[in-house]
């Protein structure tokens, strides 16, 4: 319950971070997942700052295109063993990223705060005693904001009666079936303020078999970010108090991770349905989760495929993996089973690259993510196939 102490100590925290002088750089790239990039992301839009790119990727079509040199580089991971951020690090830093530019953001006495010290990195401590998805008001939504330029943060604080309000409106709106969906502020394809929201709603209530699906909803004008935070913080919860689910686990994100390392060691081999088979797979009704392992830079076409099923007369949310599994990947496996998921993994147009200390590249990453996350619905019964896309092919390609 650490978060409902943060907007309290906003103005500390910022002073705090300020005065590190820790811009040294015009650019900034934030590596986090979860909430330990989308609160930044959201922190960011909705303040204006448009110097912060966010690599919440494994894909090396992201990854191996990016510049390091002459950037702030944040690295962000509560747990401090996120295998994507470290990976990303170890990346980085190899190709042009130094230890002077590195600010380094987790929990105290994680593996992630002992390799910071170790190569000089400055260190920022996280809350222990709140989750990730709750961070958007501690280091780890505001420090990589600050770093990236930001001039001003709201330091607005909710009072009881508005805390409780929106407590109460979360609890009036659970689904009397357990299962039900709701709209977030805008696409979490291209907005990290409903990337934000998907997450909170989507990983809190997934569990038993119930929870809320977060949808794309219009855009809107939110005046006080951190009160906004602070609002759905407290209608979340009381979603989930009248669901009757923790909001603060996600037991079946934490099997999805088990299986990438599994399939790390030890491949499966990769099963996928042929491209004319998919329409018949589709027309067969339901709820569609399009999952799909391709780079950032494909967001509009994943937009693009999401509307045209959708025209087909399907409900479907759509995510890009492995950015997925750290948020609805919880209400994929623990929400209703009604859910189908059409997994999509976009081959990368560059070349392996072997990931420094490490026997593994990018490539065999994303893969292992992509078969490990089909494994672990598979293993629960649940609806799914793969489809592969070549280097460059375009996305409607697979419906054509």
């Amino acid at each position: 319950m650490g978060w409902m102490n943060h907007p309290a100590g906003l103005s500390a925290l910022i002073e705090r971070i300020e005065g590190m002088g820790l811009r040294r750089n015009e650019r900034t790239i934030l590596v986090g997942m979860g909430g330990s990039s989308s609160g930044a992301g959201m922190l960011a839009h909705e303040t204006g700052v448009t110097a912060l790119t966010i690599l919440d990727t494994s894909h090396p079509d992201s990854i191996q295109t990016t510049n390091f040199e002459d950037a702030n580089l944040v690295v962000s991971s509560k747990s401090g063993g996120t295998v994507e951020t470290v990976a990303t690090m170890a990346y980085a830093l190899s190709h042009g990223a130094v230890a002077e530019n590195l600010t380094v953001i987790t929990d105290p006495g994680t593996a992630l705060d002992e390799l910071g010290r170790s190569i000089g990195a400055t260190l920022l401590y996280g809350d222990p005693r709140t989750g990730g998805r709750f961070s958007a008001l501690s280091v780890f939504g505001v420090a990589p904001v600050l770093i990236a330029g930001a001039s001003s943060i709201p330091t607005s604080v909710l009072d009881n009666n508005q805390w409780v309000e929106s407590f109460v409106q979360g609890a009036e709106s659970a689904p009397a079936s357990g299962w039900g969906s709701t709209s977030v502020s805008g696409d979490p394809l291209s907005s990290f303020t409903a990337l934000w929201e998907e997450q909170l709603i989507a990983e809190s209530t997934g569990k038993d078999g119930k929870g809320v699906l977060p949808t794309p909803g219009s855009a809107r004008e939110i005046r006080d970010i951190t009160l906004h935070v602070q609002r759905t913080h407290a209608f979340t919860v009381g979603l989930c108090a009248a669901l009757g689910v923790d909001p603060f686990i996600q037991p079946d994100v934490e099997s999805a991770k088990r299986r990438t390392f599994a399939e790390l060691s030890s491949p499966t081999t990769d099963q996928f349905l042929a491209p004319e088979g998919l329409q018949a797979w589709i027309d067969r009704g339901g709820p569609i989760a399009l999952q799909v392992y391709g780079p950032l830079s494909r967001t509009g076409e994943v937009a693009a495929l999401r509307a045209t099923i959708a025209g087909m007369g399907h409900e479907v949310s759509a995510g890009l993996g492995p950015r997925y599994l750290h948020s609805t990947g919880q209400i994929h496996k623990g929400g209703s089973a009604v859910l189908r998921f059409l997994q999509i993994l976009v081959e990368p147009e560059v070349a392996p690259e072997r990931i420094s200390g490490r026997n593994y590249s990018f490539h065999d990453l994303i893969a292992a993510q992509a078969r490990g996350d089909y494994h672990d619905l598979l293993s629960r019964g649940r609806d799914i196939v793969r489809v592969v896309v070549a280097p460059g092919e375009p996305l409607s390609a697979l419906l054509h």
